[in-house]
């Protein structure tokens, strides 16, 4: 048997005093880099926390998240380019030592219509943005848009380094905001064959009618790629169980969507051995709302509700289901986790403060019982 082991939380950026007034900060995604320094990506609002322009910030950390200081963003050259648009968020991954990628969303902003609109599931235009850093992220290369074209807007995740050496990255496609699919929803894996210099094709991983397959979170079980999606039945909009697929030949072929034994949002994997499975995940709709953690046995299929801790507790419920309408009363949300030793990690997340929000880390051991 397990045990789920907490340490923190560790304030990144936000308020902390829950009195005066600052900027809404949201969508926090790490990377550990293999000199052992951890980088953050958050984006900042001035607005509420679904206005669609903002920046994006970058934080550094040389002890495993305890302590913040600001860097370099990767989107510092648009925000001079295009001072006019917005972010939906950015992600940074190593690709070797001193070489770091990093994929973004560029939005069209129209300041008087919120990050997503809450009829529907859809967004202003948007494009996706590579840069990359030879330097650890002390600089970055201009920008540039990816080759792969869709009519409908991309939404990405961070990018994967696969066993083959391939690059790709896992993406949610929405409908533009005055609605309606122009290729059928669906999840994504766009992918770059050259180490990401190009990002031509862009495969279909997930797709039902009427189904949003969104906020992919992969872990690797040896060679084989688990992606845990989100999954909204865009018809009732209300959240069905959390579904899986997987790939073992480099993300050429997916297995078909399959549900797990768990019904909630955001659901965050890490694999570590013999089955054992840690995941964070988000509880917006129980009697105890919350981020919590929780272990599984047999490779994520079952999850051992004894071991389930909170990481953080929401005072209260939003009035509804549908995460679109309903954005702006969520409490917490965005989590993921970063694998840091044997059986340690890192969870990132952003959290309300009273007044706005924040960006927090937790550091999370399994143990043995």
């Amino acid at each position: 048997m397990k045990r789920v082991k907490v340490t923190g939380p560790y304030h990144v950026v936000g308020n902390k005093t829950k009195t005066n007034a600052s900027a809404f900060y949201h969508f926090p995604s790490m990377e550990k880099l293999s000199t052992g320094e951890v980088i953050l990506c958050c984006k900042e609002l001035q607005g509420s926390i679904n206005d669609p322009k903002g920046k994006i910030l970058m934080f550094r950390s040389l002890d495993e998240g305890k302590t913040w200081e600001k860097g370099l963003s990767p989107t510092c050259h648009d925000e001079t380019f295009y001072p006019e648009k917005g972010y939906i968020m950015a992600h940074i991954t190593e690709i070797e030592p001193k070489e770091l990628i990093a994929v973004y969303g560029l939005i069209d902003t129209d300041t008087s219509r919120p990050m997503f609109n809450p009829a529907t599931d859809g967004m202003q235009n948007s494009v996706v943005r590579i840069t990359k850093s030879f330097d650890n992220g002390k600089s970055w290369s201009n920008p540039r848009n990816i080759e792969f074209n869709t009519a409908d807007i991309i939404v990405p995740s961070k990018i994967i380094n696969l066993p083959d050496g391939t690059l790709g990255f896992p993406c949610e496609m929405h409908d533009h905001w005055e609605g309606g699919y122009k290729e059928g929803n669906c999840s994504r894996f766009i992918k770059s064959y050259d180490r990401g210099d190009t990002f031509p094709e862009g495969n279909i991983m997930a797709a039902d009618n009427g189904i949003l397959y969104g906020d992919a979170r992969p872990t690797f079980i040896d060679n084989k790629l688990v992606i845990f999606l989100w999954t909204l039945d865009l018809v009732k909009m209300e959240d069905k169980p959390i579904h899986f697929i997987s790939t073992e030949n480099n993300a050429e072929t997916w297995s078909n969507p399959a549900p797990l034994h768990i019904t909630t949002q955001i659901m965050s994997p890490l694999y570590f051995d013999k089955g054992v499975m840690l995941a964070i995940h988000q509880d917006r709709f129980s009697e105890n709302p919350g981020l919590k953690a929780i272990i599984s046995y047999d490779n994520g299929l079952n999850w051992d509700k004894k071991t389930e801790t909170t990481l953080y507790g929401a005072d209260n419920k939003p009035d509804g289901t549908n995460p679109f309408a309903q954005f702006d009363q969520f409490q917490f949300g965005y989590s993921s986790l970063l694998k840091t030793g044997d059986n340690t990690c890192l969870a990132s997340f952003w959290h309300t403060n009273g007044t706005t929000t924040s960006i927090s880390v937790i550091k999370i051991s399994i143990e043995d019982v």
